[in-house]
């Protein structure tokens, strides 16, 4: 067997949980039901509005999960993102291309 190196199936396997993090989770649980009635209290009768907005979006995270965050990943009206290397010449983006490199040098020695 060689020494050193990334050996495959060496490691704790993904998403595995340790012991310690598995308890504090079981502990930290014993207060879910606790916790949402508190928040749902809040919710209905903090005076300030802008705790009971954020009671009820807590109490709609843990109930439906976060909203996912939109990205989009084309153009106006969903057409093809348009490039500004598209519209020059070879030598123009080389140009362009070589000073970001340089750039990015420049910032990891810094």
């Amino acid at each position: 067997m060689p020494r050193g190196g990334k050996r495959e199936g060496a490691g704790r396997p993904k998403g595995s949980i340790n012991k310690t993090t598995a308890e504090l989770k079981a502990y930290a649980q014993e207060f879910g039901e606790d916790a949402i009635s508190m928040l749902s209290m809040l919710m209905y009768y903090s005076i300030d509005p802008r705790v009971r907005i954020m009671a009820g979006k807590e109490i709609l995270d843990r109930g439906y999960g976060r909203p996912p965050q939109g990205v989009e990943l084309s153009g106006p009206d969903g057409g093809p993102i348009e490039t500004v290397a598209a519209s020059m010449s070879d030598k123009e983006a080389a140009r362009i291309s070589l000073f970001y490199m340089l750039e990015a040098d420049n910032d990891k020695a810094a």
